[in-house]
């Protein structure tokens, strides 16, 4: 996602050639359709659905839009076509995010960070239904059950190796986990000591980061961490909570 020029990007990896997949740069809009007549707001989170299909964040049209790649139509599925902003579960459209950031799936279900209402999200795909997973739509750093927890702009998930939620939680300077076998989906601080922003690795609570903005699965438990203020490449065992810095200074 090339989120200044607001169209999405792909590339040739064979060729290291990169073209416009949808969108036209500068033209910051939501608007369905094919190609030439699509137009994208400010893309953020995107992945690819083993049905073929491209899910994306849109932070200016704070809703989730699907990409069909075969043929390059995008459709506006979940949140408002007009830009409405808000916290509200629901249907489809009817459902209301706030600058959706990041997006991962799992077993039928369309995780989102809802960066401005400091909440994690839901997306039923087979029904359509969104509901409200962790957050209070407060900001903070509380751990708990998900109807305590607070989290402070949540900006990327991924499901884990243990087939929970991982959260990258930057403006507490921290990596949370949500359990999501755990009837309560209870929140805790994997990495990071909420709000005490610094570079230490360690374990758990010991590790410090500065705004991580970033997270991918990697091989058997591990997980790669962007820590963006810091400029490293940070690595998560997801077994033991241990932080190690792979590159960066």
């Amino acid at each position: 996602t090339d989120l200044d020029n607001c169209v999405i990007r792909r590339v040739a990896i064979d060729q290291g050639v990169a073209d416009i997949m949808l969108g036209v740069e500068g033209q910051c809009r939501i608007i369905d359709g094919l190609p030439g007549q699509a137009r994208i707001g400010k893309p953020r989170g995107i992945l690819h659905d083993p049905d073929g299909y491209l899910w994306y964040a849109d932070r200016h049209g704070h809703d989730i839009r699907r990409i069909d790649v075969a043929t390059r139509q995008i459709l506006t599925l979940f949140g408002s076509p007009d830009g409405e902003t808000g916290l509200v579960d629901g249907s489809g459209q009817d459902a209301r995010f706030s600058y959706p950031t990041g997006v991962a799936l799992d077993n039928g279900y369309l995780f989102i960070a809802d960066s401005d209402n400091d909440s994690i999200r839901k997306i039923r795909l087979d029904t359509g239904n969104v509901t409200t997973v962790a957050g209070i739509g407060v900001n903070g750093n509380a751990d708990g059950p998900a109807d305590e927890a607070s989290f402070s702009w949540p900006i990327s998930v991924t499901v884990g190796p243990d087939s929970n939620l991982y959260v990258v939680d930057p403006g507490g300077h921290a990596i949370r986990h949500v359990d999501l076998a755990d009837p309560d989906l209870t929140v805790s601080t994997v990495a990071g000591a909420v709000s005490n922003s610094g570079t230490a690795d360690g374990f758990g609570t010991d590790v410090r980061l500065s705004e991580p903005r970033g997270l991918a699965l990697g091989d058997g438990a591990d997980v790669w961490l962007l820590d963006t203020l810091n400029s490293e490449v940070r690595l998560l065992d997801s077994h033991t909570a241990e932080v190690v810095t792979v590159a960066g200074s």
